[in-house]
């Protein structure tokens, strides 16, 4: 049985899983990619893996790479689409395929008034009618989105991507996180959806709450120089530290050593692959609860904290700042959630088990992690519900 991977090009969020796939599979797993990894890409000091491993096509690199990928993807038994590519897509109309989607309506539900908006979704994912394709949601809202144009009914499952796990020693990577202050970490661009002013807001209520951190902020963008302008203007230099752009080695670096990782994205952050980071290197994870991996990664208040406005932000981070051990129960929990059931290892092994299902026409049997049923959640819900998808109707 021949399995094929698409996607646009291969990174660390999904390296694991795919590598896993290949030891399984072998000469008969093969990894389609349509563009070479972008600078931006290459200048964090991401891998070049398109010329990496052996299982991968290279199908820009000239038309006779295109074909091969073209009728390899059309004849290979399964097919998992990191993107959509709708000749292929076409032509497999009554094969087993699996697309790999975050959720679509991500800045607003008025955007289904919108017919050509509406025809374009259609269109993309128009093989609906075909019982052998599914959804590997790598949003938790993804689901419910789809369900909403009666796409992926009953066929909509957990997914998400997978960064890099590593194996601490548990002594050693908390001992790193005894701090004279507590440090809080935010990592992201600086873009508006990604909200970095929340930090300097957040900065000021602590000190005068009489609180005692420091902050460091990691990254760039096209916000950064205003971020810049207003710590200084608030006069929060002494709190809060710009790193700048690092690789995705030293960010977690800084995961490593932070006791709080905050992430104040909005809807429009499709998954958010640095939660999976933060709590794999042990942080107690504070996060907004409209961003896409939350649902699916974080218990509140058992592995992290799931906030809904500002007041609670503020409320959970002083509770963390008070409370070293509850703040180090979070990020030892987190730890294990990841390390124990979401990473690409996982993700390869219940994904296989899931295609031996569908193959054998057998009942769904994952019940947690990826590739698990997921849930239809509508985000007003989960808002009311304070992180709690226990019970939520299945897609």
């Amino acid at each position: 049985m021949k399995i094929t991977y698409c996607c646009n090009f291969v990174n660390h969020h999904i390296e694991v899983f795919l590598f896993e796939l290949f030891a399984i599979f072998k000469e008969n797993f093969t990894v389609i990619v349509t563009m070479a990894l972008p600078e931006e890409q290459r200048n964090l000091g991401y891998d070049e893996m398109n010329i990496k491993y052996p299982f991968i096509i290279k199908s820009y690199e000239n038309k006779e790479a295109e074909k091969k990928a073209f009728k390899l993807a059309i004849e290979s038994e399964v097919v998992i689409f990191g993107i959509i590519i709708e000749d292929i897509i076409k032509e497999r109309r009554n094969k087993i395929n699996f697309i790999i989607s975050e959720r679509f309506l991500k800045q607003t539900y008025l955007k289904l008034l919108h017919p050509l908006y509406v025809l374009k979704i259609l269109k993309r994912h128009g093989f609906r009618k075909n019982k052998n394709s599914f959804l590997l949601s790598a949003s938790a809202f993804a689901a419910f989105d789809f369900s909403l144009l009666r796409l992926y009914k009953n066929r909509a499952y957990k997914f998400g991507y997978f960064p890099e796990v590593k194996n601490y020693n548990l002594e050693s990577l908390f001992l790193r996180k005894i701090n004279p202050k507590p440090k809080i970490l935010w990592c992201s661009r600086y873009l508006k959806l990604k909200h970095p002013e929340k930090v300097i807001e957040l900065a000021e209520q602590l000190l005068q709450k009489g609180m005692e951190f420091e902050i460091n902020m990691v990254g760039s963008g096209p916000l950064e120089t205003k971020i810049k302008t207003l710590i200084a203007k608030k006069q929060l230099t002494d709190y809060i530290k710009l790193q700048g752009a690092v690789s995705y080695h030293e960010v977690r670096s800084f995961m490593e050593e932070a006791n709080i990782f905050i992430f104040t994205s909005n809807r429009n952050e499709g998954w958010g692959a640095v939660v999976n980071e933060a709590m794999g290197s042990g942080c107690a994870v504070i996060a907004y609860h409209l961003i896409g991996s939350v649902p699916f990664l974080l218990h509140h208040d058992n592995n992290g904290l799931i906030y809904r406005h500002d007041k609670e932000l503020l409320d959970y981070t002083i509770k963390c700042l008070q409370d070293a051990d509850y703040c180090k129960k979070l990020g030892f929990n987190a730890l294990k959630t990841i390390t124990e059931v979401w990473n690409g290892k996982k993700a390869a092994k219940n994904f296989i088990k899931l295609l031996e299902g569908k193959l054998n026409n057998q009942k769904d049997s994952i019940t947690e992690g990826p590739c698990s049923k997921a849930p239809r959640i509508r985000h007003d819900w989960f808002l009311k519900t304070k992180g709690n998808i226990e019970g939520i109707k299945e897609n």
